[in-house]
């Protein structure tokens, strides 16, 4: 079904079930695309007028599924917001080009985390661009290091090992002063813990 989608004024627009509508779907600065539940905008762009176009802020925290798009554009005032959890993590799977800016927001969810490379976006057509700024909870929830890379069709989340403190630094924010490595006296004392890596 050809139609457009635009959502402007600063308002929010919910998506619930399945769309078939194939024009673009554009989310203007201080606007809100949401998908929850079944919503669905997969086959929006595939008449090649455009796919996803976010200078607003796209949220699929609703969703506990993987979210499949045609097209994925994203200027440097949008921002995408996605689930990530120890057991799965959401992806974006889109089937043409995406074009990355802006902001990421990954919304975390207590648990055991491990280290690993996941991927939260893969695009048969390639990136180009990178997230600018990064808004992540998951320090409240382990100690590993989070981190974004990106290769020619894929973004990925990381977690890795801490890597030891530099003499004299204070801990990195979020993290637990019990797994901190302490390099001075002073610094332990001041920790109230042991000089070992716990």
């Amino acid at each position: 079904t050809w139609g457009d989608v635009q959502v402007s004024g600063g308002g929010t627009l919910n998506l619930t079930g399945v769309n078939t509508y194939t024009g673009p779907t554009i989310i203007d600065l201080g606007s809100r695309l949401a998908l929850s539940g079944l919503g669905s905008i997969a086959r929006s762009g595939i008449a090649g007028q455009g796919g996803v176009i976010n200078n607003g802020l796209v949220d699929v925290t609703g969703k506990t599924t993987n979210v499949s798009l045609v097209s994925y554009s994203q200027s440097s005032t949008g921002v995408l917001k996605i689930n990530f959890s120890p057991s799965s993590n959401q992806k974006l799977i889109i089937s043409g080009a995406t074009s990355l800016a802006g902001g990421i927001i990954l919304e975390a969810s207590p648990g055991v985390y491990s280290v690993g490379r996941y991927t939260i976006l893969t695009s048969t057509g390639g990136v180009t661009g990178t997230f600018n700024n990064s808004t992540i909870n998951i320090l409240s929830y382990t100690s590993l290091s989070p981190s974004f890379s990106y290769d020619a069709n894929n973004v990925y989340f990381n977690l890795a090992l801490p890597g030891p403190l530099p003499a004299g630094s204070p801990p990195a924010p979020g993290k637990s002063p019990a797994r901190a490595v302490c390099v001075e006296p002073w610094f332990c004392a001041y920790l109230q813990i042991c000089a070992i890596d716990r």
